[in-house]
């Protein structure tokens, strides 16, 4: 999968500029419509991606790795999912979009308190669960985050879910989501990754909160 197709998949919809500079209608074009071989939406896709939070941090990604390209799949991905190019990156450092939400005050910011700060990160992270039924929606087993007592953790829900662009998907399959819609099928390794990277990222909020 192209890297500019990966990141706009996982882009679409979880940002007022992303809305606002119309990605799902690009997306849409290039993987449905007879505009799917055209070079210019794909290049006009480019260019509005440059224009979202992700980003800078392909950009540091790629830099870190000496990788010519920001938005190539390996990059993207490493971003939204995690794979081998996060393993220069300290956990303070770490860009992945799982950690980067928490610089975003509208996301994570001590005037919410836990309660919504929780609630707004289960929106935003990526998370993974395994397809339970497939109907209208998508019934999967996943983990979302709690609070109690003074602790996050992760509790693992049965939760329907948008299905987004997907096609074809069966009981048993892992998919990742964010905002609450399917965004691929993943591979097991890859949610193996997901999840370690989810579970750092709990062990790193209990550290490291100010509240």
């Amino acid at each position: 999968m192209r890297g500019e197709i990966l990141a706009a998949l996982y882009a679409y919809g979880a940002c007022q500029k992303a809305k606002e500079l119309k990605v799902f209608d690009l997306l849409s074009k290039l993987l449905f419509e007879s505009d799917s071989k055209n070079p210019k939406v794909l290049l006009e896709l480019k260019k509005r991606l440059k224009e979202l939070k992700p980003y800078p941090y392909y950009k540091l990604i790629a830099e870190r790795d000496n990788i010519s390209n920001p938005l190539s799949e390996e990059v993207v991905r490493a971003y939204w999912i995690g794979n081998d190019l996060l393993e220069k990156f300290s956990a303070r450092e770490n860009p992945h979009h799982n950690f980067c939400i928490l610089k975003d005050a509208e996301i994570y910011s001590k005037d919410f308190g836990w309660d919504i700060i929780i609630k707004n990160i289960n929106l935003c992270r990526v998370s993974w669960g395994r397809v339970v039924r497939v109907d209208d929606l998508i019934e999967v087993e996943a983990s979302l985050l709690g609070y109690k007592s003074g602790k996050i953790f992760e509790t693992n829900l049965k939760i329907k879910i948008k299905k987004g662009f997907l096609k074809n998907i069966q009981k048993g399959d892992f998919i990742s989501f964010h905002w609450m819609e399917a965004r691929e099928i993943i591979s097991e390794q890859q949610k193996d990754k997901l999840d370690q990277i989810n579970k750092n990222l709990v062990v790193f909020l209990n550290q490291e909160r100010v509240l």
